[in-house]
């Protein structure tokens, strides 16, 4: 049995995720209409805590995965009707 989530008092999601491929789009979107949902963010902070990816990194190649990984969540948010980036502990010690 899946939940109402506009009866709980939801109509946006904050997804947290670490790359592109953590959902399977179309079943996502299939479940946020079911639920009358829609994505208003990607939050990103698994990608530092748990890839150990960084903005603020002082190894080069490390930014630029990090950097190549955000342009991919920046598509994966367009694919979800425009879904913001929530960048936080992404950004690492700067």
């Amino acid at each position: 049995m899946r939940f109402r989530l506009q009866l709980l008092g939801y109509n946006a999601l904050v997804l947290t995720i670490k790359s592109a491929t953590d959902y399977n789009l179309p079943e996502l979107k299939k479940l946020m209409k079911e639920n009358g949902v829609y994505a208003h963010a990607l939050a990103t902070g698994q990608i530092y805590s748990k890839d150990h990816l960084s903005m603020g990194s002082g190894d080069e190649e490390n930014r630029q995965a990090c950097v190549a990984r955000l342009c991919e969540l920046v598509d994966l948010g367009q694919e979800l009707d425009g879904a913001k980036l929530v960048i936080g502990t992404v950004r690492g010690c700067t």
